[in-house]
């Protein structure tokens, strides 16, 4: 099969390169300086076991993409960039080619499900950070990272088997889970914390300020009878096969949401982390002040293209308990 990673910025050329690297094919789609900075030169990956060269094929516009029969496509587009892509691959490819979302949140399926029939969720952990075209710093290929697989909205099949197997051999610890999405909503809990990275830029103590977010998150769940892995179990499975996959010594890295604020894009995912909460709250006359607030901050800062770092932790907490 071919691998088309549609959105291939960091986590997705990171995929895609390893993947390559392990002989699949693998077909980029990109922006237009990635595009040709990696058919130029190839695809260059910066891990701490050093730098490999891949070459890969890589486009910028879904019109260059010839379609094939043997296609499945890693949607590694932002959240908030779904619904364009989704628009997009419905104009080259047929409904029934599968589709991965390798991406942050639990909302993006459903968006996909809309106009595809063969829908799958990853549950993913690669750490990676693209800035610079045709360059990617990544974990190294004997430990890329964590990716699971799942059919949407559950169960698995003989294509999730054959995903998680090429995962592997690419060099990620990687299943089948055919209860993704609880996974995927164990990862969101997680993931709440990256807008307070990104805000605070690590100043001040994180720690409590995400912990009372995710308490408040969790008790949100608990009354909107949304089933979730419970992170203790999450992280206790998770954390070990991430030994080993990380970026070389000496980068900084808060999350994608702080990569967002730093590259100055305009626009950062939170609202389909964070705001995740806060929409089933409002759906059930409850309150999530502080996913909320964290929500109000990041896209403001995202707009006005302000770098991390705008209120350390316990300045940022203070304001956001003025809300309650």
């Amino acid at each position: 099969m071919r691998f088309v990673v549609f959105g291939a910025g960091a986590i997705g050329s990171a995929v895609g390169g390893h993947l390559a690297r392990a002989g699949e094919d693998v077909l980029l789609v990109t922006r237009p300086t990635h595009a040709a900075a990696i058919s130029a030169r190839g695809l260059r990956l910066i891990t701490s076991a050093g730098t490999l060269t891949v070459r890969i094929a890589a486009v910028s516009s879904d019109d260059e993409i010839q379609p094939q029969s043997d296609d499945v496509i890693l949607l590694a587009v932002k959240s908030q960039d779904t619904e364009a892509a989704v628009g997009d691959l419905a104009r080259v490819f047929p409904l029934e080619t599968p589709i991965f979302c390798a991406q942050n949140g639990v909302g993006n399926e459903e968006v996909v499900a809309r106009a595809f029939r063969r829908v799958y969720g990853m549950m993913v952990f690669v750490p990676a950070i693209y800035d610079t075209p045709g360059i990617v710093t990544t974990a190294p290929s004997r430990r890329a990272g964590v990716i699971e697989v799942g059919l949407y909205p559950e169960g698995s099949e003989d294509l999730a088997g054959a995903m998680a197997a090429a995962l592997q051999r690419a060099g990620y610890a990687s299943r089948v889970h055919p209860a993704i999405m609880q996974a995927k909503w164990a990862k969101l809990i997680g993931n709440l914390g990256n807008a307070v990275g990104a805000i605070t830029d690590g100043k001040g103590d994180t720690e409590a300020l995400t912990k009372a977010v995710r308490a408040e998150a969790e008790e949100i769940l608990r009354r909107a009878g949304i089933s979730y892995e419970p992170p203790e179990k999450f992280r206790g499975r998770v954390s070990p096969l991430m030994a080993g996959a990380e970026l070389p010594a000496g980068t900084r890295y808060l999350g994608s949401t702080w990569l967002s604020l730093a590259r100055r894009t305009g626009s950062v995912e939170t609202d389909w982390l964070n705001g995740e909460i806060v929409r089933l709250a409002r759906a059930r006359g409850l309150a999530a002040p502080l996913n909320e607030g964290l929500c109000r901050v990041a896209n403001e800062m995202a707009r006005q293209r302000e770098l991390p770092g705008k209120y350390p932790a316990e300045e940022l907490y203070a304001l956001l308990r003025a809300s309650l």
